[in-house]
Formats: C-alpha cells, sequence, structure tokens
C-alpha cells in the first residue's frame, strides 16, 4: 500500500545522544501542514510559497496527501527532459500549455522529509536574485540545481567528511553563530554563509566578504589559500577570519562536537525560524554533512580567533596580476607576518556590520 503524507509523517523523531544524555529533535514546523489533499484524482491543492519571490513556486498536496513543490515555468519539451532522479522524490514535468511544461517534486517517502524540504528551500534561494518573472532564467537555474542534489545526495551518502573538512565546517558555524547571530540575527546569519554554496568566500553581508581558516592549535600559523581569487578584494571588502581549535574536555559544556554544534543552530531555528531551518539543513547537505556517529568522536573548543583586513599590501596573489597561461593556484600565508593587519573582534563587528 504506497504510504501518504497524511499516515507517515506521523512517525516520531529519532532519538539522538548528547552530552551522554538521550534527547529527541523537536518536529519542525511543516509549511505543507494546512495545505489539505485535494478532492480527486485530477487535481491538486496548492498555494504560493511566497508572494514576495520573484519566481513563481507553490507548494501543494494531491488527493492522496502526497506533499508537492511545483515551478511554474518552461523547462522545455517534456519528451527531452533528461531530469535527475533523487531516492524518495519523483521530479516530473507538468503541463503549462501545448509545448510548455513547469517541474513537479512530489515527496514519496516521508523518510526524505529533511531532504526534501532542504531542496525546496534551495531552489527556492537559488532562483531569489532572478529578475521578476523571468521565469526562463529560473528554470535553467532549477534544472542545474536538480543535478547538482543529485551528486551531493549520491557522494553525502558514500563519503565521510575528513578531519580538515570537519574542523573547516566547524570553524564555519563557530563564526555563524558567534559573531554573526548576535549582529544580524540567526536567520539572517544563515542567509549569509555562502561557503556551501562554493563561492570563493565563506560569508557575505552588505559589501563585506569574510574568509574563515580554522586550524588546530597545535597546527602552525600557515593558512592555505586554494585559489587567487580566495582573497581577492575586487568584488567587495575582505576580511580573513583565523580560529584556533584546542582539544577539549567531553565533560565540559565548553567543549563541542561537530553533531552538537549542528544541532545546537538547527535546534534554535526549528524552534522560532522554520524556513531558515530548511535553507539551514540545505545549506550543510551542500557542504557534505550528514548526522554521523564518527562525527561526535572530537571534542573542539575555540581557542583562538583573530581578524585581518584583507586590503592594500596585505601578502596574497591577486588573479590581476597572474599571466593568463597560470591557472589553479594555491599557496600559503604564514600568518606571523601579517600582524600590521590584524584587528580585533569589536573592530572588525564595527567594521562589518556598523556597530
Amino acid at each position: 500500500m504506497p504510504c501518504t503524507a497524511s499516515r507517515c509523517l506521523s512517525s516520531r523523531p529519532s532519538p539522538m545522544m548528547t552530552k551522554g544524555c538521550w534527547i529527541r529533535r523537536p518536529r519542525m514546523h511543516d509549511s505543507w501542514h494546512d495545505i489539505r489533499p485535494s478532492a480527486h484524482s485530477t487535481s491538486i491543492n496548492i498555494r504560493r510559497a511566497d508572494p514576495e519571490h520573484p519566481i513563481d513556486w507553490f507548494r501543494g498536496k494531491d488527493h492522496l496527501g502526497f506533499y508537492l513543490f511545483l515551478f511554474q515555468g518552461p523547462v522545455g519539451d517534456a519528451g527531452s527532459l533528461k531530469l535527475p532522479k533523487l531516492a524518495g522524490i519523483e521530479i516530473s514535468p507538468v503541463p503549462l500549455d501545448r509545448s510548455e511544461w513547469g517541474l513537479s517534486l512530489k515527496l514519496l517517502d516521508s523518510s526524505q522529509l529533511d531532504i526534501f524540504r532542504a531542496l525546496c528551500a534551495n531552489l527556492m534561494e537559488a532562483t531569489a536574485a532572478v529578475e521578476r518573472g523571468n521565469a526562463t532564467a529560473a528554470a535553467s537555474i532549477v534544472v542545474a540545481r536538480l543535478r547538482r542534489w543529485q551528486e551531493l545526495l549520491r557522494a553525502r551518502r558514500e563519503t565521510i567528511l575528513s578531519l580538515p573538512e570537519r574542523i573547516g565546517l566547524f570553524g564555519e558555524l563557530l563564526l555563524l553563530r558567534g559573531i554573526f547571530q548576535p549582529q544580524i540575527g540567526l536567520p539572517e546569519a544563515v542567509k549569509a554563509w555562502r561557503g556551501p554554496h562554493g563561492d570563493e568566500q565563506d560569508f557575505l553581508f552588505g559589501s563585506w566578504l569574510i574568509e574563515a581558516k580554522t586550524q588546530l592549535s597545535s597546527a602552525d600559523r600557515k593558512v592555505r589559500i586554494s585559489s587567487a581569487e580566495q582573497l581577492d578584494s575586487a568584488s567587495g571588502q575582505l576580511m580573513l577570519c583565523h580560529q584556533t581549535l584546542g582539544i577539549g574536555d567531553p565533560d565540559t559544556d565548553a567543549a563541542e562536537t561537530l553533531n552538537e554544534l549542528v544541532e545546537d543552530l538547527r535546534t534554535q531555528l526549528e524552534h522560532s525560524h522554520p524556513d531558515a531551518a530548511e535553507l539551514f539543513g540545505a545549506k550543510l547537505i551542500e557542504s557534505g554533512y550528514e548526522r554521523r556517529d564518527e562525527y561526535d568522536a572530537d571534542h573542539w573548543i575555540l581557542a583562538g580567533q583573530d581578524f585581518f583586513t584583507v586590503a592594500g599590501d596585505f601578502p596574497r596573489i591577486r588573479p590581476s596580476l597572474l599571466p593568463p597561461a597560470v591557472c589553479d593556484v594555491r599557496y600559503a600565508i604564514r600568518l606571523d607576518a601579517c600582524s600590521e593587519f590584524r584587528i580585533s573582534s569589536d573592530e572588525a563587528i564595527r567594521r562589518v556590520f556598523g556597530r
């Protein structure tokens, strides 16, 4: 018997262990909850996802109660469309008129609900900057994003984040919670977090770009720069945040694992900002994160945090100074030689947030 959304979504969330105590994640706000199933098999009930969004996105349910997410825009001919396949989520063309087709995402497996919500939030975020009504431009973004998610989810199931990747993600989330959240609130902090999208810098707020580099306190104070563009200030004012992590005592509240840090942020969002919680979930997936027991092995504590203005004579390689044939540049910077560019955290906050 096929599983309907109204039937399967009543299952209780699975318990989790943190600091030696069993807890249960709170049930996330459900943006589809108040939409009733349609009365007939030939119809669906839909509701505009966001009246302020420039593109027509709709949440809905069919007559069996399956959750739907609809894109109203031309994606091409249904016969020639090669749409990605996602476990538990059916992606199919829907007719707009005789020659144009939109897209429907249907949640078939309620165990994939968090991924479904995160995917929907990611698609809306990806098309938020499209000119209002330009559904053709949005359609190409949507199809490309769906293909990217197919690869992300495949890799997510097969791989575990390496230690440097876990440290990097932990550091970005520390910066999000410790600096961005107190200044602009957690939902806006999540929006400002750009690292998961593959941007050259990890955060964007106003005209400021912030690159986070995190390493263990036992490591040298050299930071690895992954491209000539990473410290290029052509796109805005640029700041480098260098953080060091110490090995923490699992029995103290100050020490956290990656899973605990993620859960703290997720729980805050789920209680008060469900839309931002879905976006946060999407960015975690793009980062390659999925809760795993292996991520509870390391307990870290923030040991140091320094900010550097990347401007003027700050030591870096700039794309504009490279010969045309030079590419894929990687290099390292010794931060102990950059003291003249160091500023306090209070000054960094004043510059970025105007406070």
